[in-house]
């Protein structure tokens, strides 16, 4: 994990590059370094990538040795169900620093909840910019991850759409009000309240940051766990979480069939997934 949110070698040598232009032109709010026209953001991503690149190498190798998934505590249904449990994870105290190891408390079932050990969880450059707060709003420690498949280890009183040992996925939602004009169309993501993300979002009831899937288990509220098909290769589901859902999302609002043509700017992480989809969709 942390070798994903360590910056290259190339990366640093860029950064170092942009930090001694802007030094040589502390005046210039728009340069050119390396063929490539950057500003002040890119300043900013700059020394946060040379304060990460350059500091705490040791450590950050001694953390790589450990193991990158903490095993869950074994406990029993009702003991899941009666009150909190105990999350291990990997999270982030402050932009410059790598993630590391970290407990934490899970909230106890809630009748609408479903309790899931984690087996898979995918790593989206949202997770990145979120622990480094460049969109602004970060909420320390961060523990991110919102591409999350597992298994059900117990289930709230109300819930009647899993059952324990099912696999279901976790996206990059967790609650929203349900009783909105937008919720009530299946735009939980517009939610009228705003809705409550993954990771880094305050819980409706209790104020508490929601921590996400680089962690052992999750409790979510039943309506925003899917159920994955049998026969799936779960260690492959992570991705559809987010890249998936959010190219796929548009092919199918706009009816994309046989004979529609396609265009997709860049084969990043979302550009990757449309094509094999749009040369398959009936």
């Amino acid at each position: 994990i942390n070798a994903a949110f360590t910056p290259s070698a190339a990366e640093v040598e860029h950064a170092r590059a942009i930090v001694d232009a802007f030094d040589a032109k502390p005046d210039a709010g728009v340069l050119s370094v390396d063929g490539r026209m950057v500003d002040l953001p890119h300043l900013l991503q700059a020394r946060r990538a040379l304060g990460a690149g350059e500091a705490g190498a040791g450590e950050i190798s001694r953390r790589l040795r450990m193991a990158t998934t903490a095993e869950p505590t074994p406990t029993t249904t009702s003991e899941r169900t009666a009150g909190p449990t105990l999350g291990r994870g990997w999270g982030t105290d402050a932009p410059d620093q790598p993630l590391r190891p970290m407990e934490f408390e899970r909230r106890a079932l809630r009748p609408n909840d479903v309790a899931i050990q984690i087996t898979y969880a995918g790593i989206c450059h949202s997770d990145l910019h979120t622990c480094r707060n460049d969109w602004g709003g970060s909420r320390y420690p961060v523990i991110p991850g919102h591409e999350i498949v597992g298994t059900v280890t117990a289930v709230g009183d109300e819930v009647t759409r899993h059952r324990i040992g099912d696999t279901v996925a976790v996206g990059c939602m967790v609650d929203s009000c349900m009783e909105c004009d937008q919720c009530l169309e299946g735009w939980e993501v517009f939610c009228r309240k705003g809705c409550v993300q993954t990771y880094n979002s305050a819980d409706y009831h209790d104020g508490t940051i929601t921590k996400g899937g680089y962690t052992d288990h999750i409790v979510v509220r039943d309506h925003f766990v899917c159920k994955v098909p049998a026969g799936m290769d779960a260690s492959r589901v992570a991705p559809l979480l987010c890249a998936g859902i959010t190219t796929y999302s548009p092919l199918r609002q706009y009816n994309v069939g046989t004979g529609s043509k396609v265009a997709v700017v860049g084969l990043g992480g979302l550009g990757s997934s449309p094509p094999p989809w749009a040369r398959t969709s009936p």
